[in-house]
């Protein structure tokens, strides 16, 4: 399901640089999606984007947290 996500964000996102999920290394059931954006306009239309909405459709009870997103800057380009 991940990988078939993130295949559909890289061809229905232009604007999305990068979009890696990964799996703990300590805990299969924890993941990670590294992202990266041209822009904040293009991570805003990533969270309304219609595939997002349908995984996000799959996931409802797979899930034991809410998803947590954090922000980082580049410190080099």
């Amino acid at each position: 399901l991940l990988v078939k996500m993130a295949d559909a964000v890289r061809q229905a996102e232009p604007d999305c640089l990068v979009y890696r999920p990964h799996r703990a290394a300590k805990d299969p059931a924890v993941f990670l999606f590294y992202e990266q954006y041209r822009s904040r306009a293009a991570f805003e239309f990533h969270r309304t984007a219609p595939h997002l909405a349908a995984y996000r459709e799959q996931m409802k009870g797979l899930l034991d947290k809410p998803t947590e997103v954090e922000f980082y800057h580049s410190l080099t380009d």
